[in-house]
């Protein structure tokens, strides 16, 4: 059993405030002596539903720059380290040097014990960055470590009956909270022993040794079941054999560690002390992303270019429509009969449909579903080739009866005559409605999203995904 914490408590508060602020993805860098707690947080993380991208185990003499470098290039944000002092300062001017701290960074400072972050920096300062840069390097950092009920709640009054503040003044006690773990760990052996008096009965304690496990196993069992409140806050443990204790979640303003929270590790409630307007508002106001946020932003037909296509293809549609009105009204003048109305017929009308098709690939998926948006497509592609075919076909054979008509003296106008020009487009419609169906069987148009390069912002919080819808075919 485990008085003092074993950090796997210190676990399951990240874990909940990682939750809590739904960051689902999280890098862990840890110290070889606590390989076997960054596991357990690891295996922790994983059965809440958060990723762990790696867990990083360093030691003291390392640099911890390519690691960092590394973390940068994944995309996360969130990083849970618990190392020695040396180590926090070198991750700490490394993170100063790579941006990487607020508001695009979260750190959690798993295990700290120090109240002021300059603790030890004089002793451990062999870092190239000065305590002016650690200090931005760290603020807004978070850290857990074991509630203090000497700093917090001193006035509890423990098992012994006397309060936690009187017992700090007793001698031996005296200017050393962490002697009160002392108190507690004689407690807790004297209550065990006390409670397993009966339970190895006919044997007595005077007869116990480390070789009858019978012994350990009651002692383990009946520990499993103490409930008291010592000098150093409630007195419980998990069936592991963990502490169930009380932590304090701080934050780092000015270089301190302000308490933010307190976790039950009993409940497994986090208790907030401040709100998240304190903890936010300084670094953006917003809770910060496991990874950069991505806004997507479609580029769209603009709609001013837009609507000067479309007022232009009107005005095409309606000089069309009032050609063929005149052609009909004065079908009679010799203008008209000695012409070749019957092309000039075809012309408008290819002008028009390939203005009504410029119309419809102006559509996009901002002026109606998509499913309205591919059919749009589609039916343009359709009308474009036809119109196309219809309007300059139309033009051409036009221009080559009228090259017959002037060079050869056995051409007349006549209906027949036009007709036959005519065939030509005929040939050339079903040519087009021939490879338009092939195509809509074999490889129909669809609608795919193209995304263009990322732009990632100056801090690194925000990446920016420029992306179109665009109508394709699979095959080139």
């Amino acid at each position: 059993m485990k008085l003092l914490s074993d950090g796997f408590p210190f676990n399951d508060l990240v874990t909940h405030f990682a939750m809590e602020n739904k960051w689902n993805k999280v890098m862990i860098i840890s110290d070889l002596g606590f390989d076997d707690l960054a596991k357990h947080l690891e295996d922790t993380l994983i059965r809440s539903n958060v990723t762990v991208s790696n867990v990083y185990i360093v030691e003291d003499v390392d640099d911890p720059s390519e690691i960092l470098t590394a973390i940068k290039e994944s995309g996360v944000r969130i990083i849970v380290f618990q190392v020695y002092p040396i180590m926090y300062y070198k991750l700490s001017c490394e993170a100063y040097r790579q941006n990487m701290h607020v508001p695009g960074y979260v750190w959690i400072d798993n295990r700290h014990h120090s109240q002021s972050v300059k603790d030890y920096f004089e002793l451990y300062s062999d870092v190239n960055c000065t305590w002016d840069e650690i200090l931005t390097s760290v603020e807004g950092m978070f850290a857990t470590s074991p509630i203090s009920y000497l700093e917090l709640f001193p006035n509890t009054i423990t098992i012994g009956g006397k309060s936690v503040k009187t017992l700090s003044e007793i001698g031996g006690i005296k200017g050393d909270a962490a002697r009160l773990y002392g108190y507690d760990a004689i407690w807790s052996m004297a209550l065990t022993m006390n409670n397993t008096i009966k339970r190895i009965e006919p044997q007595t304690l005077d007869e116990f040794t480390y070789k009858h496990k019978n012994y350990t196993d009651i002692f383990l069992e009946e520990m499993k079941n103490l409930s008291f409140t010592g000098a150093t806050g409630p007195v419980e443990f998990s069936a592991e054999g963990s502490r169930m204790e009380k932590l304090v979640l701080r934050q780092v303003r000015n270089g301190t560690h302000v308490p933010v929270g307190i976790y039950d590790g009993t409940t497994q409630i986090l208790d907030l002390l401040k709100s998240p307007e304190y903890m936010w508002e300084p670094f953006g106001n917003t809770i910060p992303s496991s990874k950069p946020r991505l806004e997507h932003t479609y580029l769209r037909v603009s709609r001013v270019l837009f609507g000067i296509y479309v007022t232009i293809s009107v005005v095409g549609i309606a000089i069309c429509l009032i050609d063929l009105i005149l052609m009909l009204i004065y079908r009679s003048h010799s203008g008209i009969v000695h012409d070749w109305p019957i092309i000039r017929v075809i012309v408008c009308f290819g002008c028009i449909v390939l203005n009504i098709a410029v119309i419809l690939m102006g559509v996009d998926d901002s002026d109606s579903s998509s499913r309205v948006y591919q059919g749009a497509c589609q039916t343009a592609s359709w009308m474009f080739v036809f119109g196309y075919t219809l309007a300059l076909g139309g033009m051409l054979v036009n221009s080559i009866a009228t090259y017959h008509f002037y060079t050869k003296e056995s051409v007349t106008k006549s209906v027949q005559q036009e007709l036959k020009y005519c065939a030509i487009l005929v040939s050339c419609l079903l040519l087009d409605m021939i490879l338009l169906i092939l195509w809509q069987v074999v490889d129909p148009l669809t609608i795919k999203t193209e995304f263009l390069q990322k732009e990632v912002g100056i801090e690194n919080v925000n990446m920016r995904q420029i992306s179109i819808h665009v109508p394709i075919s699979i095959l080139p």
